[in-house]
């Protein structure tokens, strides 16, 4: 990491027990994804794909801002947020 006191939102115990900034978290994360997922069912999408697209989507994303982060610094990563919210 490039902080020197990082915030933590798992703890190091487990991979499943979340912090409660971990579980405020994944409860936005869930209320963002769910009426995506409902929508795509209400299409007549396999919900074995919508997950699939969900999950590449979130792992492309995570993947470019970590590598970012890792490379380039917290700086550079932040400016990659940025310009991939107003697209």
């Amino acid at each position: 990491m490039n902080t020197p006191d990082p915030k933590i939102l798992i703890e190091k115990e487990s991979p499943y027990h979340y912090t409660e900034e971990g579980r405020a978290l994944q409860e936005r994360a869930e209320a963002a994804l769910l009426p995506l997922f409902a929508e795509y069912l209400d299409k007549g999408f396999s919900p074995y794909d919508i997950t699939s697209v969900l999950y590449e989507s979130v792992a492309d994303i995570s993947r470019e801002i970590v590598s970012t982060h890792r490379t380039a610094g917290k700086e550079a990563a932040d400016q990659k947020l940025q310009d991939r919210l107003k697209t």
